[in-house]
């Protein structure tokens, strides 16, 4: 009895540990990482997919990050050592809404997680929703005051509206050329900020931009 219940306990403990590395290996490293930053720009929350679809993070300071790696619902898709971080998640024969998060590691093994987005997987478009990109500002730009954040639109019959999100929230919405959007950054407080664009079309196919990410001074 004595050594049935040991065996019990030490397969127990085996399976823990396997268990354990597992999940250690494939989502989360030793700690958090204070030294480092991560940010998903592509693809946006709630974007309509197919094909081959491009995800492209931001991480830094560049000296400090060792590595990036892309998970779609929780599997790891790939690992890049080198900015600009990116991965290609091929989409065939998948529907449905799947989760996409990056995980940064920096020199020290610890790692900062990307916050996770939700996108549907559409095979066939019969009218593709409007292509949509923020020209300006860049990424990553320092910026204070009052701005202008421009952006275009294009579609195979015409741009109903264009709606500007700031941290997820819808900040404004234009339903004429130019989509140009004035913000007084001095109302969202200092720090890094998101700056997303959604088009729809006249058949209420949504498109969205890549995210942007500026700093509030």
């Amino acid at each position: 009895m004595k050594f049935r219940r040991f065996s019990i306990a030490l397969i127990a403990a085996v399976i823990m540990f396997v268990v354990g590395g597992c999940f250690k290996d494939s989502i989360s490293s030793d700690e958090p990482s204070d030294l480092i930053f991560v940010e998903l720009t592509n693809p946006a929350p709630w974007a309509v997919v197919s094909g081959d679809v491009s995800i492209k993070a931001e991480a830094g300071p560049p000296d400090a990050v060792s590595h990036v790696t892309f998970f779609v619902d929780g599997d790891s898709l790939f690992s890049d050592p080198d900015p600009p971080y990116s991965a290609v998640w091929n989409t065939a024969g998948m529907t449905d809404n799947h989760t996409v998060f990056a995980k940064a590691v920096d020199k020290n093994g610890s790692f900062k997680l990307s916050t996770m987005v939700t996108v549907s997987i559409r095979q066939e478009a019969v009218d593709p929703p409007p292509s949509i990109w923020i020209t300006y500002p860049p990424p990553w730009t320092q910026v204070s005051g009052v701005i202008q954040v421009r952006s275009e639109a294009i579609d195979n019959d015409s741009v109903a509206a264009v709606a500007l999100l700031i941290d997820g929230a819808v900040a404004e919405s234009l339903s004429t050329e130019p989509f140009y959007f004035t913000v007084d950054t001095g109302q969202l407080g200092t720090g890094n900020h998101t700056l997303l664009a959604r088009a729809r079309d006249n058949e209420d196919n949504i498109g969205y931009s890549e995210m942007v990410v500026m700093v509030v001074q």
